[in-house]
């Protein structure tokens, strides 16, 4: 750590450094209240937890296996949860007496470990520090996945849980990201989200990160085919980021474009970043950015071992991606090697092989190229769901991982009207019931899940949702 340069960047800035999730002490109120919470919107999940992770559970399954039937989970209260796991009184019905006999109920208490509960994710270390309320959500977010409780882990999601993600677990009302450009609302919430998500995964020390975020402006991995296409919308983005590491962190960044890849007149480069590593240095810093670029707190460059310094700190390379006849993949492996452990943190990378006739990257290295893929850990995630063979519309929802370790969760889209029955005859009145408030967009969660969902995953929970929506007599425009 460099102190004075630090305290250099956060002047100019004129903000303060986050504090790291593993330093924050949950006040034992708002922990009780979690619990409580917990209890009363997710008593599937726990019943599901203490049969499955505890001894307590253990027994009953034997039991049940050797006589029928004769243990009975009626209701379980959720007690504590601390940097050991999770601690249960369980209100249990025994047979007594044997086989004929009657039931007695009594409670009993039981325990599970955050070992035996996150089976995908959490190192020993962070488990045994006492989790703040967002850490608790995303860690039982994180079980309900594993059990398939996908609807649970949704309930879990709801911005009112004590001292949780708040507003960071929801979408907000009337983003109409069908509207090209996206509104400066929109794109300032996605824009907050992605920061917030990267400050919080690099002061978890996470080395190797990955950003998708594909709002319709910005088209699938910036294909420059779309009409939507709009590399300034990513550009923005890159500033923001660099700002807000700045400030957040206190560490220098360092913006990459990749350079043109090949050997003479087989050189080439992605039409999408075509002359954006230009546009990157000629658009306006502001006066605050152009200071910390001339303290060297910003800097540009490209992909490749020879664009990392011993004081660069924080690597943010913009939409990477391969080309026909050359991968990406090497010049990252070469970075990531170079950068020992420092944040490498690809925004709307695309490093999938691309074939061709020469047959580079085909079979050769593809198992190499594929791992080191993997080793990215994707701490933010915002996709839109529309119907299959469709490109941007109608939007059905979307898909959004707010932080690292966090499930992925999936949202509907819903208009609600102040007039139910309402047909409106035109897009232009639709847009003045919008502008009036009397047509509303909201983004409702209707399940999580430990991978991205799959279509039939999501046709599966839209459908569940509508049916509950049926039952209850509500009317929604989905």
């Amino acid at each position: 750590m460099r102190p004075s340069a630090m305290q250099l960047a956060l002047l100019c800035l004129g903000a303060s450094a986050l504090v790291p999730p593993t330093q924050r002490r949950p006040p034992t109120a708002l922990r009780a209240k979690a619990e409580a919470f917990v209890t009363e919107n997710a008593p599937d999940l726990l019943k599901e937890i203490v049969m499955k992770r505890t001894s307590l559970g253990e027994d009953a399954r034997r039991n049940n296996a050797r006589t029928g039937g004769s243990v009975k989970l009626e209701h379980v209260t959720l007690d504590k949860i601390d940097g050991n796991g999770l601690a249960f009184t369980c209100s249990v019905k025994r047979r007594a007496g044997g086989f004929g006999g009657g039931f007695s109920t009594e409670d009993e208490t039981t325990t599970a470990n955050w070992g035996d509960l996150l089976e995908c994710g959490w190192e020993a270390d962070q488990c045994e520090v006492d989790p703040d309320g967002a850490t608790a959500q995303r860690r039982l977010m994180q079980v309900a996945c594993s059990l398939g409780l996908n609807g649970d882990a949704a309930r879990l999601l709801s911005t009112e849980f004590p001292g949780g993600l708040g507003d960071a677990g929801a979408l907000p009302d009337n983003l109409w990201l069908n509207n090209i450009p996206a509104s400066k609302e929109a794109r300032s919430h996605l824009g907050d989200a992605v920061c917030d998500a990267v400050v919080q995964a690099i002061l978890e020390d996470a080395p190797t990160l990955q950003v998708t975020v594909k709002p319709p402006e910005r088209g699938p991995a910036l294909d420059p085919e779309m009409d939507t296409y709009r590399i300034g919308t990513l550009l923005e983005l890159a500033r923001h980021l660099a700002f807000r590491v700045i400030e957040g962190t206190g560490r220098k960044v360092r913006i990459c474009v990749q350079a043109p890849m090949g050997e003479g007149i087989f050189s080439g480069l992605p039409l999408s970043l075509n002359g954006v590593r230009k546009l990157l240095e000629m658009m306006d810093w502001g006066s605050q950015g152009a200071e910390l670029q001339q303290k060297k707190f910003i800097r540009f460059g490209a992909v490749g071992s020879e664009w990392v310094d011993a004081d660069d700190e924080v690597f943010v390379v913009l939409a990477p991606q391969s080309i026909v006849g050359n991968s990406i993949v090497p010049l990252l492996q070469e970075m990531v090697e170079a950068a020992k452990g420092r944040p490498v943190i690809l925004i709307n990378g695309r490093m999938g092989d691309v074939q061709s006739s020469a047959g580079v990257m085909s079979y050769r290295g593809r198992a190499d190229r594929l791992d080191f893929v993997d080793e990215f850990r994707e701490c933010f995630h915002f996709s839109l769901v529309v119907p299959p063979g469709r490109t941007f519309f109608p939007i059905l929802g979307a898909v959004c991982r707010p932080f690292l370790d966090c499930p992925y969760a999936l949202y509907r889209r819903l208009e609600l009207c102040t007039e139910e029955n309402r047909i409106f005859a035109n897009s232009v009145e639709r847009a003045a019931a919008a502008k009036s408030g009397d047509l509303v967009e909201k983004y409702e969660p209707v399940g999580c899940y430990g991978e991205m969902p799959t279509a039939k995953e999501q046709k599966l929970a839209y459908r569940e949702a509508a049916k509950a929506d049926l039952a209850a007599g509500r009317v929604v425009r989905a």
